[in-house]
């Protein structure tokens, strides 16, 4: 949650933590709690992706 919030308003979230989860994905091993922030963080990319797309989607054509 602290790196949620520690984001500023105008950066894009959605790259931050594809880039947090390709951190995180670079462990040889991980142990539960890696994968499960790792599980945690891909769910946040989609999520993300998701809510981005659909704000493209309803915005009117110039």
């Amino acid at each position: 949650m602290e790196w949620l919030v520690s984001r500023r308003p105008e950066a894009d979230l959605a790259a931050a933590a594809r880039s947090e989860l390709r951190r995180l994905r670079s462990f040889g091993k991980p142990h539960k709690g890696v994968e499960r922030l790792t599980r945690l963080f891909a769910e946040l990319v989609n999520e993300l992706e998701d809510h981005r797309n659909s704000s493209q989607a309803s915005m009117p054509a110039n």
